[in-house]
């Protein structure tokens, strides 16, 4: 009886040190698809138009506000991604019922999958000219950084 009373102590404290295993990974998980800085400055705007079709300031005044724009709404999308992914991992990193800090790492990489597989399907049917070589790859991701969003937003609610 005191062998089968120990022999249980011992697997309710290993089943228990193996169910409490929590998320072991980065707190604020990163988009690797996206890591570039984004300038949101009026004097890269004007540069990045420039390159792209070399004219005046006062011609080059109207497109550079709405690459600037784009960038803001890129880095607005960008946040609102790595703030739901530092969410999803505050939420389940520790909630092993149900495996959630197990599946974390799997759901983190299929989010930042998103975005890659996103850019590439959109980008693969673009071929920028001029202006468009500074604003598709700002709409690019915007759209499916916003689309990664979304989803971790349904997982949370």
């Amino acid at each position: 009886m005191q062998r089968a009373l120990g022999l249980l102590s011992v697997l309710l404290v290993a089943g228990a040190a193996l169910a409490a295993k929590g998320y072991s990974g980065p707190a604020k998980p990163t988009i690797p698809a996206d890591t570039g800085a984004i300038d949101t400055s009026m004097a890269s705007c004007m540069k990045a138009t420039n390159d792209a079709v070399p004219g005046d300031d006062a011609e080059l005044r109207e497109p550079a506000t709405r690459l600037c724009q784009l960038r803001a709404q890129h880095k607005a999308a960008r946040e609102r991604l790595l703030s739901g992914l530092a969410r999803l991992v505050a939420e389940y990193r520790d909630d092993t019922n149900h495996d959630h800090a197990q599946r974390l790492p799997d759901t983190i990489k299929a989010v930042q999958g998103i975005v890659k597989n996103c850019v590439d399907a959109v980008s693969s049917q673009q071929y920028c000219h001029n202006l468009g070589c500074n604003e598709e790859p700002e709409s690019n991701f915007i759209l499916c950084e916003n689309k990664a969003a979304e989803i971790l937003e349904a997982i949370y609610k």
